[in-house]
């Protein structure tokens, strides 16, 4: 009983110290706005650098400061002050004034940037906005007048629709009555008038640093509508995570879902630990279908037969797996039923899914993009409306069978362009002229001669995918990762045209890049790309992953084989230390593939991995 009692009372004195700790690191701070004065408390990290960054949190609609400290851990771990406070007239308990007759969304607008100004003024010029629900809404409002000023934009919640709903109430300005009470809470007519005519949804998008919003699918007050609009009026890379049956105000453990968010958002590009526990290892296994319907049996390096999606998982480390899809293929190959097939699979050993969109019939890479047959002699309204009906009877096929995908490609390797069709032989493969040309027969959306069209087919497929699953990350795909003045003209021409991608996904084939050109060395091509992924995220504000990458199998010459191994290890060791943090994955494409077949997968004669498939749990 004695040793109970002790051990009772040492938790209570580490939980008190760490409450007295935590106590200690805040103060009252009082900031001026002309005649208002402002009431909050800083929270301050013992590890907080003088001027490091500030996170300033906005409490919603008659909230108060306290909404705040649930930031504390989470931003004190990444070396943020928080400072979170009352907003004057925001709330009948504020103690900065607490007359809500006087409440203004414009004031608190002013209020919001007097705080701003206050930090910038002490030094600190790395500042986050976080902002719940009216206090998202004056967040986002802020941080479109302050464009320079404002790093970081977490909306939680967002009530954007403010105004909207008012005016459903007070249609004309002369409706509206002089005080209109709402949750106990009583408004002057000025409230009203402010914002009778205003429009957040075109304001809001002069803001074009990185953005996060959360919400639940369950809000009753605030329409997710009005989120997926945001997130498309932002930059690309805006991610808006949905929350399954949470509603307005979030549960211990929906709060616990934001933070996780909160931190990937956040991340600081030193913290290694969060950054390689995000970082995804990956097979495209397009062809397995058909392997394991010509009867090919799979093996571990003991000689068991196993399930190959199994073996990947459990053995090597791989944790999704991308397929690709097709419109109508002649065969049946890669449609939509194979792909449903292969993500109950995926589904059901808890892994990942990446859905690769062809828009074509068949193959479609660099050197064509073949309009689908049934989709000819369609103009470019009516290709767009091709385009998203294609994507949103695939995913809402997933949808119906359970099945979330993680990230979405809209288009393969649409370096130049999408849906363009060449000349091909009677086997469907592109013919080429004695100089290595091919002959454009078709063309909608080439990036040379069609590049707002193409922007368009892109934007179609962006947002077909949105209105499926608003959470999933939607990938524009390149080819030669190592070539960053062909990413410079792609992603700059989809973007001049109001196309949109959260995530920007390479290709890797040191091999390939070398045929042809022997002066070129593949740890050179390797490092170029490392390079691009930095420049890509650091100039595009996204996430970058190589979601194609593959190594020689050569069984005579098991030198080449460990060459590859070696490559691979490099790959995916630097893209996890030397991309601060922006490359998010590594994907093998086809490592499942026998050389007879494809000569670069990772899989001998046999079917049974070979020692490049060392490279991915980096054993030699």
């Amino acid at each position: 009983m004695k040793r109970i009692i002790l051990l009772v009372l040492l938790v209570a004195a580490v939980t008190l110290a760490i409450a007295q700790t935590k106590q200690q690191n805040t103060q009252e701070l009082w900031i001026e706005n002309g005649s208002r004065r402002i009431y909050g408390e800083l929270f301050t990290p013992q590890a907080a650098s003088d001027n490091g960054p500030v996170a300033i949190i906005a409490h919603g609609f008659n909230g108060t400061f306290d909404y705040g400290r649930n930031y504390y851990d989470v931003m004190g771990s990444l070396g943020y002050r928080c400072y979170t406070f009352d907003f004057p007239c925001g709330s009948v308990r504020s103690r900065s004034d607490n007359n809500t007759l006087n409440m203004s969304i414009l004031d608190e607008v002013s209020d919001l940037k007097a705080i701003v100004g206050h930090f910038r003024a002490q030094g600190h010029r790395h500042i986050v906005l976080i902002g719940e629900s009216q206090g998202g809404l004056v967040s986002a409002l802020t941080a479109a007048d302050l464009k320079e000023e404002v790093s970081q934009l977490v909306l939680v919640y967002p009530a954007l629709c403010i105004p909207d709903n008012w005016r459903q109430r007070y249609p004309r300005v002369e409706d509206i009555q002089d005080v209109t009470e709402l949750w106990g809470v009583r408004m002057g007519r000025r409230f009203f008038e402010e914002i009778h005519d205003m429009s957040p949804l075109n304001l809001i998008g002069q803001y074009q640093g990185p953005v996060l919003i959360v919400q639940g699918d369950s809000d009753r007050v605030v329409s997710m509508e009005d989120s997926r609009r945001a997130q498309q009026l932002y930059r690309a890379g805006t991610r808006l995570h949905v929350i399954p049956g949470a509603g307005h105000g979030f549960k211990p453990n929906e709060l616990q879902q934001e933070m996780k968010q909160l931190r990937l958002f956040l991340q600081k590009p030193d913290d290694a630990q969060t950054i390689v526990h995000d970082f995804v290892k990956g097979a495209d296994v397009g062809f397995l279908t058909g392997q394991e319907r010509q009867g090919q049996k799979f093996y571990d390096r003991n000689g068991n037969e196993r399930d190959c999606l199994e073996l990947l998982k459990e053995d090597y480390q791989i944790s999704a797996i991308r397929m690709r899809v097709w419109v109508n293929p002649r065969s049946g190959s890669c449609d939509k039923n194979e792909l449903l097939a292969m993500a109950k699979r995926v589904k059901a050993l808890n892994m990942d899914l990446m859905v690769d969109f062809h828009y074509s019939d068949w193959w479609a890479d660099p050197a064509k993009q073949p309009i689908p047959k049934a989709w000819l002699g369609h103009s470019f309204e009516e290709m767009k409306q091709d385009v998203r009906q294609h994507t949103i009877e695939v995913l809402t096929l997933l949808k119906d069978n359970g099945i979330a995908p993680r990230w979405v490609q809209v288009g393969n390797e649409t370096t130049n362009g999408m849906l363009w069709s060449v000349k091909t032989d009677e086997r469907g493969w592109e013919v080429k002229d004695s100089l290595g040309h091919t002959t454009i027969t078709h063309s909608m959306g080439h990036i040379k001669t069609e590049s707002q069209q193409y922007a368009g087919f892109i934007r179609a497929g962006y947002d077909a995918v949105k209105e499926v699953f608003s959470d999933a990350l939607v990938i524009i795909h390149l080819d030669r990762g190592h070539k960053k003045n062909i990413y410079d003209w792609n992603l700059d021409t989809v973007l001049k045209f109001g196309g949109k991608f959260d995530m920007v996904g390479m290709s890797l084939y040191p091999y390939w890049a070398m045929q042809g050109h022997p002066e070129l060395r593949a740890d050179d091509i390797i490092t170029d790309c490392i390079g691009n992924i930095r420049h890509v995220s650091e100039k595009y504000g996204c996430d970058v992953m190589i979601v194609e990458t593959g190594y020689e199998v050569d069984e005579s010459h098991p030198e080449v084989m460990e060459e590859g191994r070696r490559q691979l290890s490099r790959v995916i060791r630097e893209a996890q230390t030397e991309t601060n943090g922006r490359c998010r994955g590594v994907f093998y494409w086809e490592p499942q593939c026998r050389p007879g077949g494809y000569k670069l997968g990772a899989f001998d004669s046999n079917g049974r991995p070979t020692v490049m498939m060392d490279g991915f749990i980096g054993q030699k």
